[in-house]
């Protein structure tokens, strides 16, 4: 495979074991809290290398200006994701908020008409075949969705439109630049929701679910999602979309070994679909 091929499958994989770290730091800290520490991390670690590129690009003052433009304009979405689905982590299991989260690649051309893309007769068949596998995987007995599970929805329709907005910006930017700026204006957007809500971490707190800061916030933020911003100019859009999908395989894989859950046979039947539809809609959406 291509070095972006790697490096997305790579991401995926560590998107998938941040829902055990989302999971188990709820223990300790508030889900605003933890989006803030993991993000604040991953923004410091970003410092380094985002400076070495703006000495070594200061010049191309177009490539700064286009790299800080997608960075907020990718931030400001993905900041609100990250805490939707922090919030959905309170009352529901990762294996479901992984899958659910992957949702933003049927979301995607759903929005993407907004912008002008049509989407053919087969993708919004893929479209209804995922959202089935959503009703199978989180409508109750009682024929009630979770008030989690919509709240984790919300976070994947905000992916589709970060996933979106890093396709406008795909050249003439610089990946270390635009990472930085993402994780930055992520990090202020967890705070300044976390100060509204009276969110005061205490320190003994952040110790407790420091393993699962560290994780989500080098792993799963700092390293995921740079790898996401050099693969999707390597490789392309099908092969992205699908390694892309993965991160709600492993979110699931992890979720059984390490946290113990398990999945009913509808819901499995529900998760099947879902995948099915995600990756029959990229396939079919890059064939027309």
């Amino acid at each position: 495979m291509k070095r972006g091929s790697w490096l997305l499958l790579t991401a995926a994989l560590l998107w998938g074991g941040s829902y055990v770290a989302q999971t188990l730091a709820m223990d300790h800290l508030g889900p605003n809290a933890f989006v803030f520490c993991r993000y604040l991390l991953a923004t410091v670690i970003l410092i380094p290398f985002a400076a070495r590129s703006f000495r070594n690009k200061g010049d191309d003052r177009e490539l700064i200006r286009r790299s800080l433009l997608s960075g907020v304009l990718s931030g400001i979405p993905l900041g609100f994701g990250m805490i939707f689905q922090q919030l959905g982590l309170t009352g529901t299991t990762a294996g479901k908020a992984a899958f659910l989260t992957s949702l933003y690649m049927v979301f995607t051309p759903l929005l993407g008409l907004l912008v002008g893309k049509r989407v053919g007769i087969k993708v919004w068949a893929a479209i209804v075949l995922a959202l089935f596998g959503s009703y199978l995987l989180c409508v109750t007995e009682e024929f009630s969705i979770g008030k989690s599970d919509l709240i984790v929805l919300l976070a994947a329709v905000c992916i589709a439109v970060q996933l979106l907005i890093l396709d406008r910006f795909r050249t003439g930017v610089d990946s270390m630049i635009q990472s930085f700026v993402t994780e930055g204006v992520v990090t202020l957007i967890a705070m300044a929701i976390m100060l509204m809500n009276r969110e005061t971490p205490a320190f003994s707190s952040i110790a407790s679910c420091i393993l699962p800061i560290l994780y989500a916030g080098i792993f799963g933020g700092m390293l995921a999602d740079t790898f996401q911003v050099i693969g999707q100019k390597e490789v392309e859009p099908t092969v992205c979309a699908l390694l892309m999908s993965l991160e709600s395989v492993f979110g699931v894989l992890f979720g059984i070994l390490f946290l113990h859950e398990s999945l009913s046979v509808k819901e499995m039947v529900g998760c099947v679909l879902i995948l099915v539809g995600v990756v029959y809609s990229q396939l079919q959406s890059s064939k027309e």
